[in-house]
């Protein structure tokens, strides 16, 4: 199966992914089955992260989060748009499945200093959505 989706600044400290929240590059994350990490990344310039083909499993995710930033509040009223991350900087369980994806891992932070945006945030290389004709 396949695991992953976004690592996010939680700008406005709701708990919630808003459209104004960008991604955060650069965070740690392990990947733990059974108490022993099994894989290991860093989310990518705009903040995405996936580990593929892992064995379906339930799975905790241990983030190291970049300076300046902890994880968000813990909610669980939308599962679509709220982080996995408790305040210890481990997830609560997410399940992977045969040949399944579960692109429902967000793992949102935020500002420990609201005066100061966290290294590498909103410098992602800009992308082209045009189409030409």
């Amino acid at each position: 199966g396949r695991l992953g989706d976004l690592c996010w600044l939680d700008v406005n400290g709701n708990g919630l992914q808003d459209y104004t929240d960008g991604g955060l590059p650069g965070v740690k994350i392990e990947l733990i089955r059974g108490g022993k990490v099994v894989a290991e990344l860093e989310s990518n310039e705009y903040g995405y992260f996936r580990f593929d083909d892992i064995y379906p499993a339930a799975y905790t995710l241990r983030v190291t989060a970049p300076k300046g930033v902890k994880p968000t509040k813990q909610r669980s009223d939308l599962p679509m748009i709220i982080s996995v991350l408790t305040e210890s900087g481990e997830s609560i369980p997410v399940t992977v499945e045969s040949n399944k994806v579960n692109y429902n891992a967000d793992l949102g932070f935020v500002l420990i200093d609201k005066e100061r945006l966290p290294e590498g945030y909103g410098e992602g290389t800009p992308q082209d959505w045009t189409f030409d004709k």
